[in-house]
């Protein structure tokens, strides 16, 4: 065999190889990055649920906690919202720095008004 004829199997043998390998690394690429975003998203999740769930029971801490000054302030036509919601927001990123979760304050804040709206609803006198 000469020289060119080897150089001109070896060249067919690499194109070959190369154009097998060049989808299977794409097709890989997108397989990492497809189950790195799905992980993301479940620890998203996991972490969401985690944090309504410590709200829902901050809230009613907060609830039980200032019942009685809520109830002074009433008579003075005055509330305790603002500062119970102001101690579960910080409880809340308390628990989020602790656990390593992103906190968002912006959309606590409407959670957490969500939540008083709807205990609102529901322990409406009838």
């Amino acid at each position: 065999m000469r020289i060119e004829e080897i150089i001109k199997i070896i060249g067919l043998i690499l194109s070959g190889i190369i154009t097998t390998l060049i989808p299977c690394i794409v097709a890989i690429a997108k397989s990492v990055k497809a189950y790195k975003e799905a992980k993301t998203k479940e620890e998203k999740t996991k972490a969401t649920n985690d944090m309504l769930t410590t709200l829902n029971v901050l809230v009613v801490d907060a609830e039980t906690t200032y019942k009685d000054v809520n109830a002074l302030l009433k008579q003075q036509g005055k509330t305790a919202g603002t500062v119970k919601k102001d101690v579960v927001m910080t409880k809340l990123q308390a628990f989020a720095l602790e656990n390593k979760y992103l906190f968002d304050a912006e959309f606590w804040s409407s959670k957490i008004d969500e939540v008083v709206e709807l205990t609102r609803k529901v322990n409406a006198k009838q």
